[in-house]
């Protein structure tokens, strides 16, 4: 398996960040190589501070007790898409998400992260599906514009849409995720552009270089940590180039199914690695041959970026005292609609095409549940104000000779 290499790219701040503290992401560059080639970019040394670290740590403590900051209503409608199972153990006045050693005192007992405790038999690994509409915290990460520029800069879309986030926490004894594709759960096809449509160049190159993915669409996942990574938690694993294999045909009656790992009991099995072992096998690959690439050795607050039909998922964790805890955000591009047939099949995404039929178009994608964080329109704007600001401004220099 290969690991995370000790030293990274430097990074560098990415202005208009929507976090506090602001995001610091690498340099683009040697990221866009890896991503292009392996279908994966990974981001080992912390692009979100401990402070901001420490206040995701928190705003999961109150998500998994089902106490939620975002005011029903207002954009994220209060409440995840898919809750996890409350946890009624009290968290402490403090919010301290540390691990501590066994034993425990009682009151250490009652502020263990996520409410572990300290028994790991059939220890269950927790979901919660779209966190940013229940927590403000997480909203200010999951649509964080910075974030979708980087997305942007990797993948040339010319816009980038959140249609997802999902927390993956995974308590002492965890089980582990089975390899899957994320891009088999997405029902969204390219938006048919009229001939005299404005429409960027870049986005024809797009077009051209995706016209592979199923309805041309492609999902990138960004994965953060929000824990140190090491081998004994768990970490996430992907298997390099393993999203150029098949990817399940174009047509709007194939199904996605080939890009999903199907039922619970492959996602959550023993082998965590069997589906891409058996993908590898009708791929024509030898799965000895097969590339994992380990995302331990990367820091709280950094992670990685990949494609969504690359093969990935992680082991258990074997920890007896620690969490592993992260967040995946799903990203498409701006100009997408909803494949609605295949939509109206899936209990998560039917009542968004049922909501949007009622609105006057079943294929239109709403703004508010699922927001556009970068238009580089926008930010061609922004940067030419910017400038024009700039030039009109004196220099300090300028400005004193007059005293």
């Amino acid at each position: 398996m290969a690991a995370l290499a000790s030293s990274a790219p430097p990074a560098t701040a990415l202005g208009g960040a929507a976090l506090t503290p602001p995001v610091s992401l690498p340099q683009t560059s040697s990221s866009r190589q890896s991503f292009a080639a392996h279908g994966h970019a990974l981001m080992p040394t912390p692009f979100l501070s401990p402070s901001a670290v420490s206040a995701l740590h928190h705003a999961l403590e109150r998500l998994v007790r089902h106490d939620y900051d975002a005011a029903p209503g207002k954009r994220g409608g209060g409440a995840p898409d898919k809750p996890c199972k409350k946890i009624n153990v009290p968290l402490a006045a403090n919010g301290s998400s540390m691990g501590y050693p066994v034993p425990l005192t009682p009151q250490q007992h009652k502020i263990r992260p996520l409410g572990f405790s300290g028994n790991t038999d059939n220890v269950k690994t927790i979901q919660i599906v779209n966190t940013w509409k229940a927590s403000l915290e997480f909203e200010r990460l999951v649509l964080s514009p910075a974030l979708g520029r980087f997305v942007h800069e990797l993948t040339g879309w010319s816009s980038v849409r959140v249609i997802q986030d999902q927390a993956w926490l995974k308590p002492p004894a965890a089980s582990g995720l089975g390899f899957h594709r994320d891009r088999g759960y997405f029902m969204f096809r390219k938006k048919e552009v009229p001939p005299n449509a404005l429409e960027l160049a870049a986005d024809v190159a797009v077009d051209v270089a995706e016209q592979g993915y199923k309805n041309g669409v492609r999902v990138v996942t960004l994965w953060l940590t929000l824990d140190d990574l090491d081998d004994e938690l768990g970490p996430l694993e992907m298997v390099a180039g393993s999203h150029l294999w098949d990817r399940g045909g174009n047509s709007p009656s194939d199904s996605y199914e080939g890009t999903k790992s199907g039922a619970n009991s492959n996602f959550f099995a023993h082998n965590h690695r069997y589906l891409a072992l058996e993908a590898a096998k009708k791929e024509g690959v030898d799965p000895a041959a097969l590339d994992f690439v380990s995302t331990a050795g990367t820091k709280a607050g950094g992670g990685s970026l990949h494609d969504g039909d690359l093969w990935h998922g992680s082991a258990a964790n074997k920890s007896k005292t620690r969490c592993r805890r992260g967040i995946g955000i799903h990203y498409v591009r701006g100009d997408v609609e909803w494949d609605v047939e295949a939509a109206l099949h899936s209990k998560l995404w039917r009542p968004y095409v049922e909501a949007a039929a009622k609105a006057g178009d079943p294929k239109k994608v709403d703004e508010d549940a699922f927001p556009v964080v970068f238009r580089a329109a926008t930010e061609a704007s922004r940067r030419a104000q910017e400038g024009a600001i700039r030039e009109e401004k004196p220099s300090i220099k300028d400005a004193l000779k007059n005293f």
